[in-house]
């Protein structure tokens, strides 16, 4: 297909994008965001019928919408669909964040010091790597136990400040 037929359906399709981006605004993304995964549907509908080698014209014009719009909303489903499982992740971070920040005040107090890697892995009912790992999450450290912090593993020292 040559490329002033690209440019043609893309202009003639791209209030087509637009509107189907607007019905996918949930809020996950920013409407623009929306907008930009529907035009790259729609360039990806193109590329589609360019590569079945279909020809734009009165007779196809059916064929063609139907191509447009199952391309630019596969692309926006995608779109979402990431976005909401980076947002699952990240909150799933937090909470193991904020139940080692929990269980490190726990256990200082119970302890009178700052627990060992292994108690706080303990205390978490996760392996000690695990534990390191929401360690590293968090900066290293709790906000409030910037030194004191017990080191039982000599592996620990490349994560935390010196």
């Amino acid at each position: 297909m040559e490329k002033w037929k690209k440019n043609a359906l893309f202009e003639e399709y791209m209030p087509l994008a637009d509107e189907l981006a607007e019905g996918c605004d949930d809020g996950t993304l920013p409407l623009e965001d929306l907008k930009q995964e529907a035009y790259l549907g729609l360039m990806n509908g193109i590329a589609r019928m360019d590569a079945e080698d279909t020809e734009f014209d009165a007779v196809v014009a059916r064929s063609a919408d139907e191509i447009m719009r199952e391309a630019i909303e596969a692309q926006l489903s995608e779109a979402v669909a990431a976005e909401k499982g980076a947002r699952s992740e990240d909150e799933e971070l937090v909470k193991k964040v904020e139940l080692a920040d929990k269980a490190i005040k726990h256990l200082t107090e119970e302890l009178g010091s700052a627990p060992t890697v292994d108690e706080l892995a303990n205390e978490l009912g996760v392996t000690q790597e695990e534990a390191l790992a929401v360690l590293r999450l968090a900066g290293g450290l709790p906000e409030d136990k910037e030194e004191g912090f017990a080191i039982d593993n000599p592996a620990l020292d490349a994560f935390l400040p010196k």
